[in-house]
Formats: structure tokens, sequence, C-alpha cells
């Protein structure tokens, strides 16, 4: 093949549409080389597959839909701390530092900040410990599943490694003598026959491995049961390979006794929002952007950078605890990620039906959603084609939501869908009102609310006047004995039965 010239082809799992959004006309007008470079990396362009259609497509939803199933899809567990609550906010996270020099300072900080310009040791220790909180277990020795954690940089899996090792040698004292995890990143020496040693099971009792972007794509580990996102992910294409790790089925075998358990599902577990991202924020419409390397067209001047800071590293010392948390099994739907190529039919048929019906339309526009609700009864629901109702938006969406809610959400009028979480929080927010709560306070007591109306063995226990529940890592509880006085405990847990508050 050396006296040739020639187009190598390779297949992919993930196509990409570098065509998608682009005014072919204007940018040859404007920029030909840059053109080509899209024309020549779209995968659809190159099979003559202009429509968008591939020639033959298998997608995860009927893979996982199909009886047997080919794949399986993840429980989807979203954790949010205090510090990365702020840090995915529109504000940032904005707090008092320690400098190198010991200087106390104040600054704020966005997404991309962390683990690069600011450190805090208790948003990487509270990961870790809620890790190991949730956690898919193996099936038949109970023992913490294979996992993957994806990390921001490899520094940044140093520590995490040190830190899973650190709480198995306390959960399991003796078990894995600092085995527990294994840092496997492109500058460990023989990292990618680690990588192979790890999905062989010949890495004697390490069942964890931190790596920032090795183990995304084209990894075959097929008894993994959990990965873990520890940092931000922004490309759909990763997202979808970093993810498509833990989908593969497996039988687990006891070779004593011949024991066999099948793989269900894998749990996904989200730090940063990820999945939030890319189920409500993340806008599918807009063009890829080309990759950077040999050959790219230059790109416009840069954006003059922002005056450095005075000082280049920034630590916090305070802590951290959870203020969101919400578990999702993914269902035969799958995620929108991945659905996406089909678009969601009910909120189309609601956009037409808002186009064709000038009372629905206005009772939409008035905020009757009473009225809206109805038209969607009698125009939407129980007919031909989708036979969309109540419980099939439900499985859709895998939420217990109302209708009104998924009419507010198929219309745009709402981002997301509200959850048991969001009830808590808006039902919190009204306790402070009526009852002003010390600063100092705040995250404690939002715990023991949370927990009280969502665990019924911790609510059991603070009822019976048991507030060692308070200290229950396993139930949620992380609040030191003393942090709080009785009558604080006993105005969170009058405020709920006054109120008749239920979750």
């Amino acid at each position: 093949m050396e006296y040739f010239e020639a187009v190598k082809l390779g297949l992919t799992a993930t196509p990409k549409d570098y065509l998608k959004g682009i005014d072919e006309k204007k940018l040859a007008d404007t920029d030909p080389r840059r053109l080509e470079k899209r024309i020549l990396r779209d995968t659809y362009k190159t099979f003559r597959c202009e429509t968008g259609e591939p020639t033959f497509r298998y997608s995860l939803k009927e893979a996982v839909s199909h009886e047997p199933p080919y794949l399986v899809n993840p429980k989807a567990i979203d954790k949010r701390s205090r510090i990365t609550t702020q840090l995915l906010s529109e504000q940032g996270w904005s707090d008092v530092f320690k400098t190198e020099d010991g200087l106390e300072v104040k600054e704020t900080f966005r997404l991309g900040d962390f683990e690069k310009k600011v450190f805090s040791n208790a948003l990487n220790d509270l990961m870790v410990r809620e890790f190991f909180k949730s956690a898919k277990k193996d099936p038949l020795t109970g023992a913490i599943g294979k996992t993957i954690v994806y990390c921001i940089r490899q520094k940044h899996a140093d520590k995490i490694a040190h830190l899973l090792n650190k709480y198995a040698d306390i959960y399991y004292p003796g078990k894995y003598k600092g085995t527990f995890a294994r840092r496997i990143t492109s500058n460990v020496t023989g990292s990618q026959d680690l990588s192979k040693k790890f999905r062989n099971n010949k890495l004697g009792n390490t069942r964890v491995t931190t790596t920032v972007s090795m183990m995304t794509t084209g990894y075959d580990c097929t008894d993994l049961l959990n990965v873990v996102l520890m940092r931000p992910v922004f490309s759909p294409t990763e997202f979808i390979q970093i993810k498509g790790r833990g989908t593969r089925l497996h039988t687990f075998v006891d070779e004593k006794t011949g024991q066999k358990a099948e793989k269900d599902n894998f749990h996904l577990i989200d730090f940063f929002a990820v999945c939030e991202y890319f189920e409500e924020k993340y806008d599918y419409s807009q063009p890829i952007k080309l990759p950077k390397g040999k050959g790219t067209p230059p790109l416009p001047p840069p954006v003059p950078p922002e005056p450095p800071l005075p000082y280049d590293k920034y630590f916090y010392l305070g802590t951290d605890g959870v203020v969101y948390e919400k578990e999702e099994m993914i269902g035969k739907n799958c995620m929108k990620v991945d659905r996406e190529v089909y678009g969601n039919k009910f909120e189309e048929s609601l956009g037409q039906l808002r186009k064709e019906n000038p009372e629905f339309a206005a009772a939409i526009k008035e905020q009757d959603f009473a009225q809206a609700q109805s038209f969607v009864e009698e125009h939407i629901l129980d007919r031909p084609e989708y036979y969309f109702t109540l419980e099939s938006l439900r499985k859709a969406y895998n939420t217990d939501n109302d209708l009104v809610d998924y009419i507010k959400k198929a219309l745009g009028i709402i981002k997301r869908l509200p959850t048991k979480y969001d009830r808590i929080n808006e039902e919190f927010e009204r306790l402070k009102l009526l009852r002003p709560i010390e600063f100092n306070k705040l995250y404690t007591i939002r715990e023991i609310f949370q927990n009280y109306l969502l665990n019924p063995e911790y609510r059991g226990r603070l009822d019976s006047g048991d507030y060692t529940v308070l200290t229950d890592t396993s139930l949620g509880g992380t609040i030191s004995l003393g942090a709080l006085s009785r009558s604080d405990i006993l105005g969170v847990i009058n405020y709920i039965k006054e109120n008749q508050l239920a979750i």
C-alpha cells in the first residue's frame, strides 16, 4: 500500500455528523479548508448517508430491550455536595481559601478551576466516602464491584486512589492492605498492560482503578459494576463511551460452588451533574467542534487572558456535605444522549397542538395548566400511533410526576422535572422562612430534614429518641453528637409532623 494514495476507513460505534448545523455554501466561500476537513471527518458523508441516517443502526435502546438483552443500562446516581453545587452554578464557588504562603483570601472559582487552581480535601474525601455508600457490590462475594473512577487530571487520580485505599483499610480492616485502588493513567509505566490485568482479574485484590482518559474507548471489562464520574464531561460522544464501559453483559461464577449470577445493571455515580447536563442543558443541534491537531486551519486570535491571580494555588480547609442526591434506574427508553436521534415524540405532539389549537396556546400563555391538561387528555392521550398515557410517560421519563409536570417540561416551561429532592428543598426553604436557622447549623439541620423524610429507619430511630442515628453513615448520618441541641432536633421533627409533610 505504500505505493498508492488512499483514504483509510474505519468503523465506529459513535459516528459523528461534522456537517450538522453547518452552512456548507457559506463555509465554502469563507474557509474552504475548514469545510474540506469537516467533509473528510464526517462519518455520514463518507458512507453516503447524507440524510443523517446510517446504512444500518442498532441502538442501545434496541440492545437493552431485546429479549434476552445484549447490553444493560445503568442506575444513575446523582450526588452533589455543597461545593460542587456552587461550582456548577453561574455564580461559582465563593469562600475563604488559604494560599501556599499561608495567607487567607476570599476568591470565586468556577467548575474548570477545581483541582487546577483550587484544591479541596473535603470534597475529594466526601466523594470517596459517598462512593463506598453507593457502589454496586459483586452479587456473589458481596465485595465492592469492579470500578473505574474518571478523575480530572493525573494528580487528582493519584489523590483519589490514595483516599480509596485509606477508607478501604478502615471499612475492611486487614483485607486489602493498600491494594484496593490503583491509578492507571498514561504516565504510569506499563499502563496498557495494567489495564489488561485489571480486566482479567490479575491485579490481586484491586477492585478500583482511577484514571483520566484511559479506558474510555474500546475497553471491554465485562464484570465492571461501577463507573464513577469525579470530573465533568462536556462531549456527548465521550459521555456515551465512558458509560458504555459498564453496559457489557457478564455472568458471575463462583468457581468453588458453581453458583452463577447475571449482571442486571451497573451504577453510574455522578458527582458533577453530567447526566443532568446531557439530559437538560446540552444543545444537540450545535455543530461539532473540529479537533485540534496537524492540518487544522488556523484559529481566530485568542481572547487576551485575564490578569493572573496573585497566587498559584488555593486550598480550602473547610468541610463539605451532600446537599442533593437522586437515584434513577435508567429504563428501556435510555438516556436522552442515547435516544436524541429519535427526538421526543411527546414534546413534538404538544408543540404541534400549541400551533394548531389557539385555546390550548392561550391556556399555556395564561398558565392555566388545569385547562391545558384537559386539552392534552382530550387531544394527545390514548390516541393512535404513539398512544401516550400518564403511565407510559412515567415509564419513559422514569419518574412519578403528574401530567402537568410533563406538559411543562415538553413545552420548555421548566428545564427539568421536579424530583422528590426538589420538593424537599422547597419545603426546607419554607422552614427557613418560618423558623430562622443559625448559619452554622444550616447544613446539619438540612441533613436531618432530608433523612427524616426519606428514610423510614432513620425516622423511626429519631422518633424513639435514638440520637446515635445522626452519626450512622449507613443511613446518611454525618453529624457528630453534640453538634445540635435536643431542641434543634425536635424543632425539625415537630415542623415536619405539624405540616404533615410526606415525600
